[in-house]
């Protein structure tokens, strides 16, 4: 795959230039980086990129297009560096504008984070999906008479649920953070990817139940509707 990249007769980058890594941690490849570039370019998908929240968090500046729906994540180019959509030469003037202003991507990455942590950190998220849970519409209505002691079903679907459940990888991702944090007010249960009970099966137990699902059945997230 890395040969293909790099000898592709698309890639105008010298192989000395370019440097394509396998398995990283995250976030320090966001620490390590200057600038994260997601030039994205199809209005008619519209979605929430997990790359520039993860950036975001790292406090790493990021330079992204100019979408409506990418501009609100930058709100307004006061937490990004935007450039319009399919211009070759504004992404290259916007990367450049970027690596010349060191305090204005101090500034940027600086706010970014604290929008990001404001908007998807754990307690954030469970914060909303409470809300969400608890909204009167939400409420499952059985008849007249409601046990309020029962505690509130919740499941969600993730596409990375760490499988390393022994290990330190498991700690500090976010679906699992995210299922530990609700299971403290409501029975969840976490729909995860099927390689996700390769090495589960230690037994030790969690507070949420686990589900799974054939990989092959789920070909895009970006599906979901």
């Amino acid at each position: 795959m890395k040969d293909y990249v790099l000898h592709h007769s698309l890639n105008r980058w010298p192989v000395g230039h370019l440097e394509l890594r396998g398995a990283v941690k995250i976030p320090d490849v966001y620490h390590e980086a200057a600038l994260y570039v997601f030039p994205y370019q199809h209005a008619i998908h519209q979605f929430t990129p997990t790359s520039v929240i993860e950036a975001m968090m790292a406090g790493t500046p990021v330079v992204m297009s100019d979408l409506p729906f990418l501009r609100d994540l930058a709100q307004g180019g006061s937490m990004a560096y935007l450039f319009p959509p399919g211009d070759e030469e504004g992404l290259a003037g916007a990367v450049l504008k970027a690596l010349g202003d060191l305090e204005g991507r101090r500034v940027r990455g600086q706010e970014a984070r604290k929008y990001a942590q404001s908007q998807w950190s754990i307690r954030a998220s469970a914060e909303k999906t409470r809300r969400i849970a608890q909204k009167p519409e939400n409420k499952r209505r059985e008849g007249p008479r409601v046990t309020l002691e029962r505690k509130k079903k919740l499941a969600f679907v993730t596409t990375s649920f760490p499988t390393d459940f022994d290990g330190q990888e498991a700690a500090g991702t976010f679906a699992y953070d995210l299922a530990l944090s609700l299971a403290k007010g409501a029975d969840v249960t976490v729909i995860a990817p099927a390689a996700a009970r390769v090495q589960a099966g230690s037994g030790r137990t969690f507070p949420f139940e686990l589900a799974y699902f054939p990989v092959k059945s789920l070909p895009c997230p970006n599906s979901i509707p």
